[in-house]
């Protein structure tokens, strides 16, 4: 749905052109600027799904492992979440940020 939206308004926004210049040199740029903000949108998508994804492993893994249904599977979730959070709250918007 989000990549229907996204071409959708690119069709209805038509490229800038300039008068000074060549009309592919400024379809070339609109087209280079829509794909970078696409991608900077998917991928601000998937680290939200990622942030849902990391608070339900490690409210799961610490339910298995505080109630000993099964500990080992507990405390692996547990880590295995604390590593996802750590990847999208720092590594990944640090990342993105660099040029």
């Amino acid at each position: 749905m989000l990549l229907i939206s996204i071409l959708v308004m690119s069709i209805i926004a038509y490229p800038p052109v300039n008068p000074q210049g060549d009309v592919t040199d400024a379809i070339l740029s609109w087209l280079k600027d829509t794909i970078q903000v696409s991608l900077r949108k998917v991928v601000i998508v998937l680290l939200e799904i990622a942030r849902d994804i990391y608070v339900a492993t490690a409210l799961i893994g610490l339910i298995l492992w505080t109630t000993h249904v099964n500990r080992r599977l507990g405390w692996d979730l547990l880590w295995g979440s604390f590593v996802l959070a750590i990847a999208c709250e720092i590594i990944f918007p640090a990342i993105l940020a660099s040029p």
